[in-house]
């Protein structure tokens, strides 16, 4: 039987992970489906049990659905439970297994990219579900310290400074941006000249955050670097096994994001 693998989230029509995890599949043999779902959060009670019932393999999860989905799943890896929030489900006839691959993603990402996290001065731009993943793995990875700035200042991250104005900026070394392109590219003249900027984002694949912040000389890239990891991350928790970077890579016309 062809087996079922779905990402959830809103909006969802621009994203790059059916195309991905379909060249994923090809590369390993593997006769299976990649569907995209619109969900959003009132959906999601509903959605993931209609795939359960169709016999679902994996699912991915994007925004906004990344903390809401953790009380869908009957067990949490310890990614997920450091996390508190998730984008990836495997079940297995047992049950449903949440887990999130956003941190090991980005950090992989950049890590073969040259930009070494040990020590480094990182400011969020945002504290979204994408934000809660990615800390626990900075943590490990000895980054000195971690700021986001905010609206509001309730619903603490452990280990990260939550903060309103943008005064963390001018000492950061790595700047993330986790907030909808709707914002705009916002606090982008604040962003220091030799820092690395990533914007979670990667559609436009030159954002206007990214055009923003390289107009200031700023090393920058997009998310589309941190989606092939996660992608892959993905595929090693759904079945044991990693496929090519470079099927996925051919799949997304991809390219140095810091350079394209």
């Amino acid at each position: 039987m062809t087996a079922l693998y779905a990402v959830l989230g809103h909006p969802i029509q621009h994203s790059l992970s059916p195309r991905l995890h379909a060249a994923a599949f090809r590369a390993e043999k593997r006769d299976a489906v990649y569907e995209a779902h619109d969900c959003d959060l009132a959906d999601l009670p509903h959605v993931l049990p209609e795939l359960e019932a169709r016999g679902v393999v994996g699912v991915n999860l994007t925004a906004p659905l990344k903390v809401e989905a953790l009380s869908c799943c009957t067990s949490l890896t310890g990614e997920a439970t450091l996390a508190q929030a998730i984008n990836t489900i495997r079940y297995d006839g047992l049950g449903s297994r949440g887990h999130n691959t956003d941190g090991e993603g980005l950090a992989v990402f950049l890590e073969r990219h040259g930009v070494d996290l040990m020590g480094a001065r990182v400011v969020f731009i945002g504290r979204g579900g994408s934000v809660r993943g990615i800390v626990p793995v900075f943590h490990r990875r000895g980054v000195a310290t971690m700021t986001a700035i905010v609206r509001s200042e309730r619903g603490p991250i452990d280990g990260v400074r939550l903060v309103k104005d943008t005064s963390a900026l001018a000492d950061a070394t790595l700047v993330i941006r986790a907030w909808p392109a709707s914002a705009g590219p916002l606090f982008a003249d604040e962003v220091p000249p030799e820092a690395v900027a990533i914007d979670l984002g990667y559609h436009p694949a030159i954002t206007p955050w990214v055009a923003a912040v390289r107009a200031r000389g700023v090393k920058a890239a997009n998310g589309l670097g941190m989606l092939i990891e996660q992608a892959l991350l993905a595929q090693e928790f759904w079945h044991g096994t990693m496929p090519p970077r470079s099927a996925l890579e051919e799949a997304v016309g991809w390219s140095d994001p810091f350079t394209a």
